[in-house]
């Protein structure tokens, strides 16, 4: 046999085993021959009588003989049905056999038949729905459903008696229509069938604020309000101020329980126009996405990523066995898309936006692991050694905060200062990562400075002394450029907060905050309001506005107006996040803040409505109450 003969052969055994397996995958049915006999009460045959295998859909007319032969039927029980104009049609039911003669005497009697239903028309409610419609006849008939969301409980009867007509759930948004069809002997009448549109919740809002527009209900038809009423036991507003709007179908109502972050039970009964009434408990969430990142681990930094389509997580675990790690998450999904496990518990991360690359400080050891947050593969690890005017009886230095200039120069803050001869050294990613004692540190005067933030978009670190006062250091000249006297005084460790263009700087002090401008150091103003800030707004004329926690007021989050020094939005909060657990969308469109092992998305539309807001004190309250901007 040759190579081609071979092939041929294989092949051909091939198609035989794939077309048997096709075979016995396919289920095999049975067939019968089936002879039906028509007769009038004088035995004499019936021609041209219609015999109909009712649930089989066949249909045969009788010959000069009176019979109608189905060659081929399926085994099993049959119904069948004989009408003949002038005789009372007839339904019998047999059980049809294989291999056997199956044979059927039907005789029809002499008639007129009639048929009177119920009534015509049904109109049945959104839900699953049910109807029973009477039958009166004299003879045998057939009902059959032309939609498949209604359905008969028979198909088949004779004489006076009943049917129950069943529909499914509308899940649709409108009233859909479908036909019942009698048929007996040469007529068929149709009773029209229409169902309603089932009342339903399609949308609710999780509202923020007392106003009356802060939580809405929409439903899918107009409602009439029955009841809104409040499930949290711990606190009971007095009145939720609901209305109606959108020609009837959504319910708006305040809820002055609210605080950021948290769930509420709300509990609304409303009935429509047809009668139907709805009633359930709903969580309203005062957030827009809540995800975990493991329960035993706690987030100890947000970073957004430069696509702004992404956000990075720092995610410590409280005691070494629990693996601490980065997480990368996708905005708007608020879905977790790629973890990297770290060796030891982290302390900080930034993103280089030299190289693009992640560099994780650590308290357990004195090293810096790089990580390529493209592929989540560790780079390299940068060790941190006893260099000239350290402590050589502390062999161990190790990293804390650790920041980088767009030039790749940059500042690594160390935590134990008995080991390393100043609290912060240089760090340069243009040279290979290097980590050297910067120049300036011969000076005793600048051996204390730490590290709190970039200014003048990523070009330069605004350094601080020990309790003294602010220092430039400029990313390109890789010195310090401006050294100014702070306008408030700050503790041990300040916080500096900058916009996205670099050209604000917000020092918060004791209790005391200034927003000055960059790099005159100009004061904008003042404030006594104690603040973690969140973010600058972008909306126009907010350009000295900044979204921040009042702590000082028990964790609010308002919204500070520093050209007028007052505030214009002021709410509870329920997350106090920590220093670097939170972050902000780089268009503005999210706020992001972690709260244990939890993450919150909250969206920009939530907070930033322009219509029915009360412009209030700089104490932010209005008549002893807090004062609050509406969050639509």
């Amino acid at each position: 046999m040759n190579r081609q003969s071979l092939l041929l052969y294989i092949l051909g055994i091939l198609l035989l085993v794939t077309n048997s397996c096709k075979k016995d995958d396919i289920e095999k049915i049975i067939t019968a021959k089936l002879e039906v006999k028509v007769l009038d009460k004088q035995n004499n045959p019936i021609e041209e009588a219609e015999v109909e295998l009712v649930d089989l859909h066949q249909k045969k007319m009788t010959s000069y003989s009176g019979q109608a032969v189905f060659e081929k039927t399926k085994v099993g029980e049959v119904k069948v049905i004989v009408r003949k104009q002038h005789f009372l049609d007839q339904v019998q039911t047999l059980m049809l056999k294989k291999d056997q003669e199956n044979q059927l005497n039907v005789v029809l009697e002499d008639g007129d038949p009639y048929l009177e239903l119920e009534f015509l028309t049904l109109k049945l409610k959104g839900k699953n729905s049910e109807s029973v419609i009477a039958v009166k006849s004299n003879a045998a008939w057939t009902v059959e459903s032309d939609v498949e969301w209604l359905t008969v409980d028979k198909k088949s009867a004779t004489g006076n008696t009943s049917v129950l007509a069943f529909a499914t759930e509308n899940l649709s948004d409108e009233e859909r229509e479908g036909n019942l069809k009698f048929r007996i002997s040469d007529s068929t009448i149709l009773i029209k069938v229409t169902q309603q549109v089932n009342l339903r919740l399609v949308a609710h809002t999780g509202g923020n604020t007392p106003l009356s527009d802060s939580i809405f209900f929409t439903f899918n038809k107009p409602i009439k309000i029955n009841t809104i009423s409040n499930k949290y036991e711990l606190c009971l507003p007095t009145d939720m101020g609901s209305n109606l709007s959108d020609g009837g179908k959504t319910i708006k109502f305040k809820y002055g329980c609210a605080s950021l972050g948290r769930s509420f039970p709300i509990y609304y009964s409303v009935t429509d126009y047809d009668g139907n009434t709805l009633s359930e408990t709903v969580q309203i969430d005062c957030f827009s996405k809540k995800a975990s990142i493991g329960t035993e681990v706690g987030v100890h930094k947000i970073i957004m990523d430069r696509d702004n389509k992404s956000l990075w997580v720092l995610a410590r675990g409280p005691q070494l066995e629990f693996a601490s790690k980065l997480v990368k998450m996708d905005l708007e999904s608020f879905k977790i898309v790629q973890e990297i496990t770290l060796p030891e518990a982290p302390i900080d991360f930034v993103i280089n936006p030299y190289n693009q690359l992640m560099y994780v400080t650590t308290d357990q050891k004195p090293e810096i692991y790089v990580y390529d947050p493209k592929n989540g593969k560790k780079i390299k690890t940068i060790t941190l050694k006893v260099l000239k005017g350290d402590n050589e009886m502390y062999p161990f230095i190790y990293p804390e905060d650790i920041l980088f200039t767009n030039s790749g120069f940059g500042m690594v803050n160390v935590g134990n200062i008995q080991a390393s001869g100043e609290v912060w050294k240089a760090i340069d990613a243009s040279k290979n990562d290097s980590i050297y004692k910067h120049p300036s540190v011969e000076n005793e005067f600048y051996k204390s400075i730490k590290v709190p933030v970039l200014v003048n978009g990523g070009n330069d670190i605004v350094g601080y002394l020990d309790g003294t006062s602010p220092i430039i250091l400029n990313g390109k000249t890789k010195t310090y450029s401006k050294f100014f006297e702070s306008p408030v005084p700050f503790p041990f460790n300040p916080f500096f907060f900058s916009n996205p263009k670099g050209n604000k700087l917000l020092i918060n002090g004791y209790w005391e905050d200034a927003l000055l401008e960059f790099p005159s150091m100009k004061v904008i103003n003042r404030s006594y309001n104690g603040v973690v800030p969140w973010a600058f707004s972008n909306e126009e004329g907010e350009e000295n506005s900044i979204f921040a926690l009042t702590v000082t007021r028990g964790d609010y989050l308002s919204l500070l107006n520093y050209s007028l020094t007052k505030t214009d939005l002021y709410f509870p909060n329920s997350i106090t996040p920590d220093n670097g657990s939170y972050a902000v969308s780089k268009d503005n469109k999210y706020f992001i803040a972690a709260y244990y092992d939890a993450i919150y998305r909250f969206d920009k539309v939530m907070f930033s409505a322009r219509y029915n807001y009360n412009i209030v004190s700089p104490t932010g309250r209005v008549n002893g109450q807090p004062a609050v901007r509406s969050f639509r």
